[in-house]
């Protein structure tokens, strides 16, 4: 929804952190890869070739120094983070970290994540919508 504020460079940051926190669980839902699809049309851009074993984390969020990219950043994430309705450890260690490293209120979060839900909710509304004959 934001993610058109960002510049370039955070742009494709943010595709390897979507895809990071996307598959720290180990599962890489549907949802997760329609929000995904979702982002690069938002973004106009192509997705980035991800290896996981060559990610580092906190390279990534220390190449985002824009306050207001960071919270773009974050809010986007959490949509994933919520795509399956819980929110899972590895994904809450992610948070954290990116808490800690770009040194956000942790409150935002709870904050920006009740938002995110009621995106998702009705995001998922609207495909129903779209569906119906």
């Amino acid at each position: 929804m934001f993610l058109n504020k960002l510049d370039n460079d955070s742009k494709e940051i943010f595709l390897y952190l979507a895809h990071h926190m996307a598959r720290c669980d180990k599962s890489f839902s549907d949802m997760q890869k329609n929000l995904i699809g979702g982002y690069l049309k938002e973004m106009n851009i192509q997705d980035v070739d991800f290896k996981e074993d060559e990610f580092s984390l906190i390279d990534c969020l220390k190449k985002v120094t824009n306050k207001e990219y960071q919270k773009v950043i974050l809010i986007e994430l959490l949509a994933i983070v919520y795509s399956d309705n819980i929110m899972h450890e590895s994904e809450k260690e992610i948070i954290d970290t990116m808490v800690d490293t770009w040194g956000i209120n942790s409150s935002l979060v709870v904050v920006y994540g009740e938002w995110s839900r009621s995106l998702l909710s009705l995001y998922i509304q609207g495909e129903a919508l779209l569906e119906l004959n």
